[in-house]
């Protein structure tokens, strides 16, 4: 290896452990394969403990824990619950690898039939696979994620979705479609955090989406999407990235990646909540005390 190789694998390595927290797609090319950090440098000396019954968090179901690393708090982590639109993490994840950037999709006549209209998509509107993302992650947009699904067939991208949950060890986890309308759509806080991982390690990407406050989509038509998690505005520099959930049978649910400035990368998690921003705020609040004070 010639020493300007050296240099420069030196030099990345270390710019790579200085990412700035929410700008991690600044150094990296989105929808590499290989795993793009290795988790086990973020390491702090001490752990914190969590005490949701103290913080008033009232989520019946709850998980907090370092990306690749130790449980901080658990409650009822294993079990499978309907996740809602949580699903749009893996419908993303998978769309990413499937389709080309520059792929353009055609929004199908059967979006008249699906519930919400988050995007204001119309049937026969030519629609980047960029924007289809965006419009899944942020507006959770069921007619984006119904798009991305059906373009390779239905229950080919089904297939997908569940051959790569049984690949990465989402062994509580179960699909039937993409938008997480469907109450068989169930998964364990285990389990998405180790989706979290992956798309945190593999396609960087989706979380930056994830956690912009709004953005702008459409060629001929331009609107602008606005994030429906409400933390962005207060805690945008600690999330990573994020997707909120709701349906009768879920709750409230809401995933979030975070970091804090002495901190590794943490996974917070919570199912069938009455308040997934309020619990969530202050899960957020400790763990910043515990990691900036004093340091």
């Amino acid at each position: 290896m010639s020493n300007l190789l050296i240099l420069l694998f030196i030099a990345t390595n270390f710019f790579q452990q200085k990412i700035p927290v929410g700008n991690i797609t600044q150094t990296l090319q989105a929808g590499q394969t290989a795993p793009l950090f290795d988790l086990g440098q973020f390491k702090p000396k001490k752990t914190p403990v969590i005490q949701p019954e103290i913080l008033g968090v009232h989520a019946k179901y709850l998980l907090v824990k370092e990306l690749g690393g130790s449980v901080i708090y658990q409650k009822n982590a294993s079990d499978a619950r309907p996740i809602a639109s949580i699903t749009k993490l893996m419908t993303t994840a998978v769309a990413y690898g499937l389709y080309p950037q520059e792929k353009e999709f055609t929004i199908p006549k059967e979006i008249s039939s699906i519930e919400g209209e988050s995007g204001s998509f119309r049937i026969g509107e030519q629609v980047s696979r960029n924007d289809l993302m965006k419009a899944a992650l942020l507006s959770s947009s069921n007619d984006a994620a119904y798009t991305l699904s059906v373009e390779s067939g239905k229950d080919v991208f089904i297939a997908r979705m569940n051959d790569l949950a049984t690949s990465i060890g989402m062994s509580a986890s179960h699909f039937e479609d993409a938008t997480g309308l469907s109450s068989q759509n169930k998964s364990s806080l285990k389990d998405l955090a180790a989706l979290s991982e992956y798309i945190f390690r593999n396609y960087p990407q989706v979380f930056e989406w994830s956690r912009q406050e709004s953005t702008t989509i459409g060629q001929l038509r331009k609107r602008t999407l606005t994030n429906i998690n409400y933390l962005l505005p207060s805690y945008k520099q600690y999330i990573i990235g994020s997707k909120t959930g709701f349906t009768d049978d879920a709750g409230e649910c809401l995933a979030l990646v975070v970091k804090f400035k002495n901190s590794p990368y943490l996974f917070i998690g919570l199912l069938d909540s009455t308040d997934r921003f309020a619990d969530a705020e202050k899960i957020i609040l400790a763990l910043r005390e515990f990691y900036e004070k004093d340091k």
